[in-house]
């Protein structure tokens, strides 16, 4: 890191917790709206962590083509964990006795974990948007 670079971060660090906070509040807006029965399946955060949602993953069939929707919305989406780490090329070259066994957990996050928006700017309202898009282009048409 260079000296400029940690001038902003330095510029930067007072306002940390409340930008945490406001993720988090978003975040909570996020579970609410997409709530259990939704084919989009939120993370689960153990209850001893204090998660300051940098991202905010889920995990919905069909991602590429929710994506691809959500973002014919204007809607800016992000996938992070693509794919598994095991599949990595660097694992490639290892002796097969080395190489990491089935990881199927791993392997579906990688296939279907999508980042929705998320910064301390998003307003209430814009989560709320976000979500509309998202349930009217993944719940079944009746």
């Amino acid at each position: 890191m260079d000296g400029l670079q940690a001038a902003f971060l330095r510029a930067k660090l007072p306002h940390l917790e409340r930008w945490n906070d406001a993720r988090r509040a978003l975040a909570r807006t996020y579970d609410g709206l997409i709530g259990p029965e939704s084919p989009a399946k939120v993370l689960t955060v153990r209850p001893r962590s204090r998660c300051v949602y940098h991202l905010y993953p889920i995990r919905i069939a069909d991602r590429d083509a929710v994506a691809s929707r959500l973002n014919a919305a204007r809607i800016a989406t992000g996938i992070h964990y693509s794919p598994a780490v095991h599949r990595h090329p660097a694992f490639d070259d290892l002796p097969a006795a080395c190489r990491p066994m089935s990881l199927p957990i791993a392997d579906a996050w990688a296939a279907e974990e999508l980042s929705l928006p998320m910064s301390p700017e998003l307003t209430q309202k814009e989560v709320e948007l976000v979500v509309s898009s998202l349930m009217r282009r993944t719940l079944p048409s009746n």
